[in-house]
């Protein structure tokens, strides 16, 4: 259905109300996965109008949150949808993005599938914005950094730099994940 709308204020109410059962019991994840809406998500995430970005964003962070879902999002594409957001320069977009990076990286056997070395570039530059995305972004680095090959590609983005003010941050929760991250992805 979703593919077939054409008017934005339509598309943008679906989404919400895609986005609420999304976020919802796993029931009504499920059905929307088995319904097929993953893939005109993926493909709703370019759509010129920000608004239809942030409500299919949402969806697929909502979405995430499920292991089964995971090999079925990346198959719908959701890497290069996560891409799109990451350098968007969309505050939003970059949450959802980050957000959905943390929840698949800890699922999937290989985590560097899911961000190219400009999407882990973008992470970094995340640490040195809003308190939000520098949490999130610290969540998600850290996940990805689960493998030794990530950790690699993660120190190569020189992440110390932008790193080590936050494990001093005057909020606690960033100082914890700084920590968190800094333990995981360099020892």
């Amino acid at each position: 259905v979703l593919a077939r709308l054409s008017s934005n204020p339509v598309v943008v109410n679906a989404l919400a109300i895609l986005t609420t059962y999304a976020g919802a019991a796993d029931k009504y994840k499920i059905s929307i996965v088995r319904d097929g809406a993953l893939n005109p998500l993926c493909e709703l995430a370019f759509n010129e109008d920000n608004r239809i970005q942030k409500g299919s964003g949402g969806a697929i962070l909502n979405l995430s949150h499920i292991d089964t879902h995971c090999e079925q999002l990346l198959i719908c594409g959701v890497c290069a949808s996560l891409h799109y957001f990451l350098v968007s320069g969309d505050p939003h977009l970059q949450f959802y993005a980050a957000a959905t990076i943390s929840n698949l990286s800890v699922q999937v056997e290989d985590p560097s599938e899911l961000v190219d070395d400009e999407g882990l570039q973008s992470l970094v530059k995340l640490l040195k914005s809003s308190e939000r995305l520098i949490q999130q972004s610290l969540i998600a680095l850290r996940n990805l950094a689960s493998q030794s090959a990530m950790q690699h590609r993660i120190t190569d983005c020189e992440v110390l730099e932008p790193l080590y003010p936050l494990l001093r941050h005057h909020d606690p929760n960033i100082q914890t994940a700084a920590c968190h991250f800094y333990t995981i992805s360099l020892y």
